[in-house]
């Protein structure tokens, strides 16, 4: 028989037990830190999209603006059309950028990209109007000739009569923006002089301008009217359509990921079902509840593949679609939150039954349930007013307060079953518990990469080279690595509690240091 320490341990399990407490302290840490990036990423996927680049007015055209960048960001709920903008001689609409992917660039292509510029009528304004892919950016303007280092003044954007006895331009080029430099540039810069007074037809006004797309990027387009001394309002609109239909840039590889997540899932399932008919007589409720837990998923991932599917036929979000999605991952969530405590806990493995523990995990499950779709509708119901703002944060407390209960319970319940296995030398059991506990760690080390790759995209977030790279995997980090980090721990769990003819001896038949 093993000596006990002082403290009623055998020798060598109480500095075992000292590190898996400090295993679980770093889990928890780590599971706080993805309670939170969940509740950020529920956020980010419930407010209204802006797939455009906007940057703060100025007086004159060129880099000296700075991007917001975060109005790139996409979201998965909300309602709005596609890319669309409106254009006028306001501060805030005359300028506007969006992602494109270039004609035959991209799985699905079926006409060729192009941005277009449309205006209204009853203006007679003189508009100066420019199409260019933002890394060239800085090819807009010429140096003003007058110009001297001690006495700077600003490029000149514009073709005029001033431009011109500066010798910047000449009369053919009237009423264009100037670029210099245009055969180092990455796309080419369309300029036009538009002069709404000469136009009489409306249907003339209509794709004034139709700029080709061929390179993948940001493609912005300015209009400034420049008459003197009183430049006139006019209004319109730019559309950036893409070669593949009608969703937004940033979002067309979901489409792709859910329909491959979906025919994952349904070949799991499928293998999962022939399983549980084939050892019928042997399952275990915890397996049912994974069963539930499999279908389920299968249902989200179908049902979000429908909604990118349907807002890229239709060119909007469907609400219906939304709210059902909404239901469907607050139920995903709380049956995910409550299998993995149920298997924490040894339910079907270490314990035939949890008596009243279990009543308890159903109000906590049907709490997370109830919180989760409450936010979720509540932020995609807000307004952008104050009162919303509070309604939504209302809605947020007592769903982190959930999340974190599980977490807390999930590992403080792993820790104890644990090690009650390690004293009852049952090791068949607690090598499956064990790879639980690898398993969560691994996550917890992926969740650590994110939280680096997240700090370098906060570093370079106003870097234009890195926005223009950034826009075509941002998918991953709002939607890809939850679900392929949550896919990977799930496909796990279920190889571990696979049917099999054996699973009596989890939990019926196993007895006490006979392993």
């Amino acid at each position: 028989m093993r000596p006990l320490s002082p403290f009623g341990y055998p020798v060598g399990q109480r500095q075992r037990a000292g590190g898996l407490r400090r295993r679980s302290l770093l889990l928890l840490v780590l599971a706080l830190y993805l309670s939170a990036t969940n509740l950020a990423w529920a956020h980010s996927h419930s407010t209204t999209p802006q797939p455009f680049i906007r940057e703060a007015p100025a007086d004159s055209l060129g880099p000296s603006r700075v991007i917001v960048a975060r109005d790139l960001e996409d979201s998965t709920y909300g309602v709005r059309s596609a890319d669309r903008a409106p254009l006028s001689d306001d501060p805030d609409e005359r300028y506007h950028c969006s992602s494109i992917y270039g004609t035959n660039t991209v799985l699905g292509s079926f006409r060729p990209a192009l941005v277009n510029v449309s205006f209204n009528t009853g203006s007679s304004a003189q508009v100066a109007l420019v199409v260019f892919n933002w890394l060239d950016q800085d090819h807009l303007g010429k140096p003003n000739p007058a110009s001297t280092p001690a006495n700077p003044t600003p490029k000149v954007f514009v073709c005029t009569d001033d431009a011109m006895t500066l010798l910047l331009c000449d009369r053919s080029e009237y009423g264009q923006i100037l670029v210099s430099d245009p055969q180092t540039t990455h796309s080419p810069i369309l300029t036009r002089y538009v002069d709404l007074a000469a136009i009489t037809d409306a249907a003339d006004l209509t794709n004034i301008l139709s700029y080709p797309v061929a390179e993948t990027g940001i493609y912005c387009v300015e209009a400034v009217s420049f008459r003197s001394p009183s430049p006139e309002s006019f209004s319109g609109e730019v559309q950036w359509i893409n070669p593949y239909g009608n969703l937004p840039a940033v979002s067309y590889p979901k489409i792709m990921f859910y329909g491959l997540m979906t025919i994952t899932y349904l070949i799991v399932g499928l293998l999962w079902l022939v399983g549980t008919i084939r050892y019928w007589r042997e399952i275990l409720p915890v397996q049912n509840y994974l069963s539930l837990l499999l279908i389920c998923l299968l249902v989200d991932f179908a049902v979000e593949f429908w909604f990118f599917l349907h807002y890229n036929t239709y060119g909007s979000k469907s609400l219906p679609l939304t709210i059902f999605l909404i239901i469907l991952s607050a139920l995903r969530n709380s049956l995910s939150f409550f299998m993995l405590l149920l298997v924490a806990l040894g339910y079907s493995v270490v314990k035939p039954s949890l008596g009243s523990t279990m009543l308890k995990c159903q109000i906590l499950a049907g709490l997370q349930f109830l919180f989760a779709t409450l936010y979720g509708i509540a932020t995609i119901a807000r307004l952008g007013n104050s009162d919303s703002e509070l309604v939504a944060f209302i809605a947020l407390l007592p769903l982190a307060i959930t999340m974190a209960t599980f977490y807390l319970w999930i590992l403080i319940g792993l820790s104890r079953t644990v090690r009650f296995l390690q004293m009852r030398h049952q090791h068949f059991k607690l090598a499956m518990y064990r790879n639980i506990w690898r398993l969560l760690f691994f996550c917890a080390c992926i969740i650590m990469l994110l939280v680096l790759v997240n700090i370098i995209n906060f570093v370079f977030r106003n870097d234009r080279k890195w926005i223009v790279f950034r826009w075509q995997v941002q998918w991953v980090l709002f939607d890809g690595w939850l679900n392929a980090l949550y896919t990977f721990a799930f496909f796990i769990i279920l190889y571990l509690w696979r049917p099999t003819k054996h699973n009596s001896r989890y939990g019926l038949e196993e007895l006490a240091g006979d392993e």
